[in-house]
């Protein structure tokens, strides 16, 4: 734990757990993280952008 944020998508919720399966979508890796790590993304600037071949 770095104590820093990157985007992520949830694939799956663990609700008895409270955890969720993320995969970074600027790294491509993955992790459970409980949901007290994680934040929704609403910010213009955290948006995914697309990139031109």
């Amino acid at each position: 734990e770095d104590n820093e944020w990157y985007r992520a998508k949830i694939r799956r919720n663990d609700r008895e757990a409270k955890k969720a399966d993320v995969v970074y979508i600027d790294y491509g890796n993955s992790e459970t993280v409980p949901w007290t790590r994680l934040r929704p993304l609403t910010q213009p600037q955290f948006s995914v952008q697309k990139i031109r071949p």
